[in-house]
């Protein structure tokens, strides 16, 4: 889901907040991809592009 698509369909949640959570995940993006490092952890990635 795009960031447009996620401020449209925001619901309850300010824009702010959404603005907020979109650059917290976009700055750890790659270490939650990574599963934090941790070899007991499997990340399935099913974001459509």
């Amino acid at each position: 889901m795009d960031l447009d698509q996620k401020i449209r369909e925001r619901g309850w949640r300010s824009e702010q907040l959404v603005l907020k959570q979109h650059r917290l995940f976009r700055a750890g993006e790659k270490a939650i991809m990574a599963g934090d490092g941790h070899a007991y952890v499997t990340v399935q990635d099913r974001r459509q592009r």
